[in-house]
């Protein structure tokens, strides 16, 4: 298996979505594997409360993961509890449509998706988006990790 990452100090240098390790989902793979084939506007169902931990349900802290429902690819918490980090850096959409697009220049921000215990229920949203420096730490802040597939000859 290849490591995905090198890291030199504080200088992390990625080695592509080809990478057949460990790593941050694009923010396009997070979208699909929140949506699982579907169109609900949170993760599994249309009811926020179903699927995520927000403000209003919380109580401010991060819960056990699987304790709301999960989509219909048996994926849990893409709504709520804590926002997830994205490969991608942040830049605003293009006008033209594209399948999976990556900055091609480093920005000052991170992707997240997801919303958190700490947001409220309507940034919970699937099609939520959120930009934060890398460097930005916080009990809100969580990740999930992807491994690319190759299928073999």
């Amino acid at each position: 298996m290849q490591e995905c990452y090198s890291i030199t100090g504080k200088r992390v240098k990625f080695a592509g979505v080809q990478c057949n390790g460990y790593r941050l989902p694009t923010e396009a793979e997070w979208e699909y594997a929140a949506r699982a084939g579907g169109s609900f506007l949170y993760s599994g169902s249309d009811n926020h409360d179903d699927v995520a931990w927000h403000g209003e349900n919380s109580a401010s802290y991060t819960h056990p993961v699987g304790t709301k429902k999960p989509n219909k690819w048996f994926l849990y918490d893409m709504s709520g509890n804590v926002l997830e980090w994205c490969n991608d850096w942040y830049m605003e959409y293009e006008k033209t449509s594209k399948t999976d697009p990556l900055p091609k220049e480093r920005t000052q921000s991170r992707v997240g998706r997801g919303g958190s215990w700490y947001d409220n229920w309507q940034n919970s949203r699937v099609s939520d988006r959120y930009f934060e420096v890398e460097t930005f730490g916080y009990k809100l802040l969580g990740f999930r990790i992807v491994r690319t597939h190759f299928q073999s000859n």
